[in-house]
């Protein structure tokens, strides 16, 4: 695998604007020095570089069809897989993959899946390999894994519906999207967490 992180605008990896958009700082905070990694040749063999690897198909194969956000999440995701991996193979101290860096990943893997009523805790646990008792602590302090499902399915719905190029979409359509099967309990979760039902959310930012 090759990555050039000399890139003015970032972009490791990726072929695409998104990509570049992203900030040459926030490799910086996730990998540190960048010569550190400039022309290492990652081996592999072991499960954080053959989760690193599947990530990097995956997120590939999905950035065309991600938001900004979703590919920060993606983006971010990958640098800490990254350092985890290369803090192995020089020896660094400290854990392989940080809470901050599962948190991101679970992030990003929410994100590509929001559109999967069956999405779960446990089917997160057992895409990302992590015990449960690990990805349970990486949200521990941020109201639980459960509620970040549904936080991020609510946000992409209240994002959409305040897109304008996005209201000649049914609130049904927008719903689905999210992983939302039942209309009641949609409109019931916007708006608890909004205050407005979604029908009224669209109506007020068409104002």
């Amino acid at each position: 695998m090759c990555a050039d992180l000399f890139l003015p605008q970032g972009g490791a990896w990726f072929a695409s604007r998104k990509a570049h958009r992203l900030a040459y700082a926030v490799q910086i905070s996730h990998i540190g020095s960048v010569g550190r990694v400039a022309g290492s040749m990652i081996r592999g063999g072991g499960p954080l570089s053959e989760l690193l690897a599947s990530y990097l198909r995956s997120f590939a194969g999905s950035m065309e069809r991600m938001s900004e956000a979703e590919t920060a999440h993606g983006f971010g995701a990958v640098l800490h897989l990254l350092r985890g991996v290369m803090d192995r193979e020089t020896g660094s101290p400290g854990d392989a993959l940080s809470t901050v860096g599962l948190r991101s990943l679970a992030g990003a893997y929410i994100e590509r899946r929001l559109h999967d009523p069956a999405l779960t805790p446990d089917g997160i646990r057992v895409a990302l390999k992590v015990s449960r008792t690990r990805l349970y602590k990486a949200f521990a302090t941020n109201g639980g894994l459960a509620a970040a499902i549904r936080d991020a399915r609510l946000n992409r719905a209240r994002r959409r519906l305040s897109f304008r190029g996005a209201l000649e979409k049914t609130i049904t359509n927008i719903m689905l999207s999210c992983g939302y099967r039942d209309a009641s309990a949609f409109s019931r979760a916007f708006k608890n967490r909004f205050g407005l039902a979604p029908r009224d959310y669209r109506e007020a930012v068409r104002l």
